[in-house]
């Protein structure tokens, strides 16, 4: 399996300039769009406004269906299969509506029942707790729904309140694999509060058995969330978005990734990339990847076997959602 790389990506946003169209005329999404779109960096991964104005524009124009799209990103990189995950974005309308749906999940992964499978986000703070566990036990029950997301830079209340603890009581119950943004909300209208790492010390200690992904490293609390993965076993550290600097900042890549194999193994580091959009580049360059000598020998990271990097491109997700790693890409 090592040479071949069943390859998961776990936050497999699919969307294109048409999925924000709605809430282009509200004033929360032009801040929006001068805090992401205008450059800069965004979670540490540098961007530039040409790039995504080109990548909008294509999206709009080509006549192929966005989720056809995203299977043939698949297939150019290798990557087996998706989590679809809803942006949601509610903040973008004033919290009138999401600009994408989890009834687009359920549309989507129909289409490729073997290549896409649901992550559906349910709000629990904006819509009411137990509105957001009916709509779980549906995905769990009628939708085979094994991974769901949690985005607490748009609830009201931080990761550690206790009015989520029946949301979390219920996906322990019914054996979910919650992913959770941790670190920065780095967009205007979201709260990086909320996305603290430190927050999952009270979750992991009260809900034990609930297996965690967190996503994007934690950064740029990246050591808190070492900590609290070097302590609790259910909580696994997610590589998506970061995961990109292996191309724009590779020395920065491996010192993320190395302190992260290092607190929580290899078996509980896990590859994303957050969206499906220009992930060949990056999976080649994984594949590649080695730590540098100097890292290894003076900050006691190791150096990445084939078996350990198999492991995080989607052996440790399969094992963590209970699904068989076959590959569905030659």
């Amino acid at each position: 399996m090592a040479k071949d790389y069943f390859i998961v990506e776990y936050e497999g946003h699919i969307q294109d300039a048409l999925t924000y169209e709605p809430a282009k005329y509200f004033t929360e999404f032009q801040r929006f769009v001068r805090g992401v779109g205008m450059g800069g960096c965004f979670l540490g991964v540098p961007m530039h406004g040409t790039e995504h104005e080109e990548s909008r524009e294509e999206a709009i124009h080509s006549e192929r269906d966005v989720v056809d799209r995203a299977i043939a990103e698949m297939d150019a990189s290798g990557t087996d299969i998706a989590f679809v995950v809803p942006e949601r974005f509610m903040f973008l309308s004033d919290d009138s509506f999401p600009v994408q749906t989890n009834s687009f999940v359920i549309e989507a992964c129909a289409k490729y029942p073997d290549r896409l499978f649901p992550a559906p986000n349910f709000h629990p703070s904006k819509r009411g707790v137990k509105a957001a566990i009916r709509e779980m036990e549906y995905f769990a029950k009628e939708q085979n729904c094994k991974f769901f997301k949690f985005y607490p830079p748009d609830e009201v209340w931080p990761i550690n309140d206790e009015r989520f603890w029946p949301f979390y009581a219920k996906a322990e119950e019914l054996g979910l694999v919650m992913g959770v943004h941790t670190g920065g909300g780095a967009i205007y209208g979201t709260s990086s509060t909320n996305g603290n790492p430190i927050h999952l010390d009270a979750v992991c200690r009260e809900f034990y058995d609930l297996k965690i992904v967190a996503f994007h490293f934690g950064w740029p609390w990246t050591r808190e969330l070492c900590m609290m993965a070097a302590t609790y076993p259910n909580l696994n550290i997610g590589m998506s978005w970061q995961n990109r600097t292996i191309t724009s900042r590779p020395r920065f890549f491996a010192e993320l990734l190395g302190e992260a194999v290092l607190f929580a193994g290899v078996d509980r580091v896990i590859w994303s990339q957050d969206g499906i959009r220009d992930m060949k580049r990056h999976v080649e360059a994984f594949k590649a990847f080695q730590m540098p000598k100097d890292l290894q020998e003076g900050y006691c990271y190791q150096a990445l076997t084939q078996e350990d990097k198999a492991k995080i491109l989607g052996l440790n997700f399969a094992r963590l959602v209970g699904i068989e790693p076959r590959k569905r890409v030659d």
